[in-house]
């Protein structure tokens, strides 16, 4: 407690409706408020005596917080300690001589607005008359010497001017009123929102003053209830069939009974209570004017209409009730809003209320072919269109509205309903139409609307094209197109060429027909079906459709926009008919077959784009790109079956080149490469135009930016197609590479598809945006998979089991060194030197798992292997299982060194051969290799998982090990599927060997979720290089 008997009380504006309390004493020193606030607020009822009070410290000095209320209050009653000698600094003063006044002023309800700020958006009250009575009027202008808003030390400094008294005051009378009110929620809630709705209007503060009076204002927040049986009310009727002006009445409707409602034209009619207030109709009206004075019957003198006494009931103070067409306009857009923030009741015409918010909408109405199908071919098609225009339920022509535009119409009653033509609307679709007829319309953007449902405004912003805020209207061949495209079932289903040798499952069959469907109006195809599914017969069934139907033709130039993707459908005479397309029974489902002849638009183009770039050779030749490894795949299944097909094989250092090279193309069918040479040999396969481009294990182009991925997508063929298990591994960009390449520009350029999904999908998890991404890619990426009822391989039954090791003490040292001095490294780095650290430590710690004599680089051998390493001794105990079993075994590992031990270790053990497949070597002895293996030549077949884990067909099979772990789940999961395919007859065991407490068991667990974004799009090695540090630790670390 405080040993004085005098004080110095404070009092400080902090600005924000707040003010500050602190104390001196006799010395002028300032004290803490535990040693002064009893003293104070001993008595303060509106505070609870003080107990809810906070302090603050500004300018290094600790005072106590009060609100507007809570001061008015304390100094208003005075109540201080009368022991303690009493001094007040000017702004204390003040409050003193006030308070009084303006606590009366909020208790007894001088609430009255000053509309003098509210075109500032600002809302405020007036000081009450009350309180300027206190002071003479000199006082008002003087400014108070030490009153500077004061600023928290969190606030930074600003400029401050001192305040005249009357700014004080004001200011200090709204925060009261506002604090106040805060504390009484039920008086907020009388008008809280009536002000909010006023606020929305675009009412001018001297329109509301020249409304308002005292009376009225208090009325109408709910402060004084009037004592009028009624409520006035407008209502605006439009005029019969269309014709001549609108009428506006004023109408009374009662307060008890709602239902109760006459015409203020009706005098005679009204009951006789309620006669005597309807004075205060005319003064109604008299306000309404004042408030919108061209609704006056005498607009002449508007000055003069607002300086009149509100009570006046001249004819310039009565509301006109006709209407002209452009008043009905003003009075349905601008007026009524205004009036209904004002709580007075409006009525207007039914239908205005569901046309208001409404606009005119612009349509695109493609037109009409005689076709059964639409004409046209690629993604960059231009489409012809007729404008068409709709607004509540009426139909307009390009020429009716034209028409409508030219007469600067408002409101239209047309065909029986009226129409709205919002002048500044109508100019936006004027605008807009500029621009679409200036872009116009591709085939691209239809699909883009039809296929994927807008995700909200951003998708506006993130397509600028006319189009996509112009809705286009689909003529019937165009909706039948396009529920093809979406549900491929609706597809019709095409013969089996005849030159096939095999026969294909139903779901191979709807497989090929999907290609030959999507060829035929120029689409580029991602066929992604499950590893062992048969893509490669899918793609091989299609490529003899392309040749028993086209024949010998060659391909023509593509779509000059972009070189890509021009499906020509030549004459076929075996299906030619008078009548045009022919439709044959399909005799396995009863389903009708398309088969679509060419048509004379389609000689035209082909003969002016194969002038316009002379430079490139046309073939009928079909490209087929794939991995090294699976080149003598692809031969044998070609050979297999499609044994008339005539197949070139581009490899090796003998290889054709230039001319010698063109000549082989047009005498072959089939054209095999590998990805390297696609590159090396770029200015060779680009002096063609390909009849097809298949891409086998598309994921190899996934980079959009290497050398190899730029190569192949700069190719040009009538039709692109890629085939990949796993079109996207990692990153979403993955799938955009794919998709530039089988049908480039419909995803946009990279940058634009990063922006509008990979961000808010991998970041920023819309799911929204996943359904439309998938909407987007689903009529051009067919994927089944071994689970699906439709496929009914009936696969035998597969079990992954994961096998784990601990390591060794040797191990374990030498894990935990190597932890450790990366660590200390990686704290130095930042960037490309941090990820590429990373990923040797990584790749490091992955050998020392498999072994150390990998790690160390050693010459190991004997029993010291199995000593060093429990995943070598497990591996020699599976495999010792499998063989007693005679059964067969793959084993997969990243590393060439780990293989030879692997070999030399089994070989020792077992007696048996390990033929090692991998980067280096050739592709006879792969193909022999394989054969051997799946003759059952050896039992254990070993491979690197890059060499050998795509493409190959190794189902005498029936275990798989995985000796170490990819990152990638997908690469894993395309090595199990060599075994688990079309042909396996057993069942699959899958050991997954992993070290306990390593990273590897960590890892294992970060990938069963990292499959979740795969599944997401399709249905993810890098990631572990943007793990913060924190995270990479608890990743690597053992334990």
């Amino acid at each position: 407690m405080l040993n004085t008997r005098f004080l110095k009380l404070l009092t400080t504006k902090l600005g924000d409706g707040r003010f500050l309390l602190t104390a001196q004493d006799g010395h002028g020193h300032f004290r803490a408020p535990s040693m002064w606030k009893n003293l104070v607020f001993s008595s303060h009822a509106e505070s609870f005596f003080g107990t809810v009070l906070e302090t603050e410290t500004v300018a290094g000095v600790e005072g106590v917080v009060v609100s507007g209320w809570q001061l008015v209050s304390l100094f208003a009653k005075e109540s201080f300690n009368r022991f303690i000698e009493w001094d007040w600094n000017e702004e204390s003063e003040i409050c003193l001589a006030s308070s009084l006044a303006l606590y009366e002023g909020i208790l007894e309800k001088d609430w009255l607005p000053d509309f003098s700020v509210w075109e500032h958006g600002e809302f405020r009250w007036k000081l009450p008359e009350r309180v300027k009575d206190e002071f003479d009027p000199s006082f008002w202008e003087q400014e108070i010497a030490d009153v500077k808003t004061a600023q928290s030390e969190d606030e930074p400094d600003g400029p401050n001017q001192p305040d005249t008294a009357f700014d004080y005051l004001s200011d200090l009378y709204n925060s009261a009123l506002d604090a106040y009110l805060t504390r009484n929620s039920a008086m907020k809630e009388l008008f809280g929102p009536k002000l909010d709705l006023l606020k929305k209007q675009n009412i001018s503060g001297g329109e509301l003053a020249r409304y308002f009076d005292e009376e009225s204002w208090l009325e109408w927040v709910g402060i004084k209830e009037s004592d009028t049986p009624f409520t006035i009310g407008l209502r605006l009727d439009e005029p019969i069939d269309g014709e001549g002006a609108w009428t506006l009445d004023v109408f009374l409707r009662g307060k008890k009974n709602v239902d109760e409602i006459y015409d203020i034209d009706g005098a005679a009619k009204i009951p006789a209570k309620w006669r005597p207030f309807l004075e205060g109709v005319d003064r109604e009206q008299a306000r309404w004017v004042r408030l919108i004075p061209w609704l006056g019957e005498d607009q002449g003198d508007i000055v003069d209409m607002a300086e009149a006494d509100l009570a006046g009931t001249a004819a310039k103070d009565r509301l006109k009730t006709h209407l002209t067409e452009e008043e009905a306009w003003m009075f349905l857009t601008e007026a009524s809003e205004t009036f209904v923030a004002l709580d007075i009741e409006i009525l207007l015409p039914s239908w205005w209320q569901a046309m208001k918010n409404a606009n005119l909408k612009v349509k695109a109405s493609l037109k009409g072919s005689s076709s059964h199908r639409p004409s046209f071919v690629g993604l960059q098609a231009m489409l012809d269109f007729n404008w068409r225009f709709s607004m509540n339920g009426v139909d307009l022509s390009e020429d009716e509205f034209g028409k409508l535009v030219e007469e600067k119409r408002r409101l239209v009653y047309i065909r029986g309903r009226w129409v709205k033509l919002d002048p500044q609307f109508i100019r936006q679709i004027q605008d807009l139409m500029k621009r679409a007829e200036k872009e116009g319309l591709h085939v691209r953007d239809l699909l883009e609307q039809e296929l994927a449902e807008p995700t909200g405004a951003e998708d506006e912003l993130e397509n600028p094209k006319a189009f996509a805020k112009i809705q286009i209207e689909l003529n019937r061949q165009w909706k039948q197109m396009v529920k093809q495209l979406s549900e491929v079932h609706e597809i019709p289903l095409v013969d089996v060429p005849s030159g096939l040798n095999g026969e294909l499952r139903p779901y191979q069959h709807l497989g090929m027909s999907w290609l030959w469907f999507l060829r035929q109006y120029g689409f580029g195809a991602c066929l992604a079906d499950d590893m062992g599914l048969g893509k490669t017969v899918q793609l091989i069934s299609y490529l003899l459709k392309v040749k028993e139907v086209v024949g010998d033709e060659l391909a023509v130039a593509p779509n000059a926009q972009n070189g890509r993707n021009v499906a020509v459908v030549p004459d076929t005479p075996k299906s030619r008919t008078e009548g045009g397309d022919a439709l044959v029974p399909n005799t396995r489902n009863d389903r009708n077959v398309a088969v679509v002849p060419d048509t004379p638009p389609a000689k035209t183009r082909r003969k002016k784009e194969a002038e316009a770039d002379p430079a490139k050779v046309p073939t009928k030749a079909a490209l087929i790109i794939c991995p090294t490894s699976v080149l003598g795949n692809w031969q044998k299944e070609l050979e297999r079956f499609a044994p008339e097909m005539q197949v070139y094989l581009h490899y090796g250092s003998n290889r054709l080149k230039e001319e010698a090279f063109s000549e082989k193309v047009q005498a072959a069918d089939v054209v095999l490469t590998s990805y390297g040479l696609s590159h090396l040999d770029a200015a060779e396969f680009e002096s063609m135009i390909w009849s097809s481009i298949a891409i086998d294990e598309a994921q190899n182009i996934k980079n959009a930016q290497t050398k190899q991925s730029k190569a192949v997508r700069r190719l040009r063929g009538l039709h692109h197609i890629a085939l990949s298990g796993t079109p996207m591994e990692n990153r979403l960009s993955e799938l955009w590479s794919i998709f530039d390449f089988t049908n480039h520009g419909y995803l946009g350029s990279l940058g634009q598809f990063q922006k509008k999904f990979v961000i808010p999908i991998e970041k920023e998890e819309k799911k929204e945006k996943v359904q439309q991404l998938q909407a987007l890619i689903r009529p051009f990426l067919l994927r089944r998979t071994k689970k699906d009822e439709e496929v009914a391989l009936n696969l035998p039954d597969k079990l992954e089991q994961k096998e784990y090791c601990p390591l060794t003490a040797e191990q374990a040292s030498l894990y935990e060194q190597l932890i450790h001095d990366t660590f200390a490294e990686i704290e130095k780095l930042s960037g490309f030197e941090r990820k590429g650290l990373i990923l040797q430590m990584l790749s490091r710690l992955k050998q020392l798992c498999n072994h150390p004599a990998l790690y160390l680089k050693e010459k190991s051998a004997g029993r010291e292997l199995l000593d060093r390493s429990n995943k070598m001794e497990k591996l020699v105990e599976l495999i010792g299982s499998v063989l007693d079993q005679g059964e067969s075994c793959l084993i997969f590992t990243q590393y060439i060194e780990m293989g030879e031990m692997i070999r030399a270790t089994l070989k020792k053990k077992f007696g048996v051969e390990v033929p090692f497949l991998n980067g280096s070597v050739p592709k006879t002895q792969r193909d022999t290799m394989i054969e051997r293996f799946q003759n059952g030549e050896f039992p254990v077949f070993l491979l690197s998982l890059k060499a050998g884990g795509t493409g190959l067909n190794l189902t005498a099979a029936n275990h798989v090990i995985h000796y170490d772990r990819w990152w990638n789940p997908a690469v894993e999961n395309q090595a199990t599927d060599r075994a688990y395919r079309i042909g396996q007859s057993r069942f699959v065991h899958v050991h997954k060997l992993i070290c306990t407490g390593t990273l590897e068991e960590k890892i294992d667990a970060m990938l069963e979720k990292k499959q979740h974004l795969n599944d997401q799009i399709i249905t993810s090695e890098n990631w572990i290089t943007e793990l913060s540090t924190d995270q990479l630790k608890d990743l690597v670390y053992l334990g």
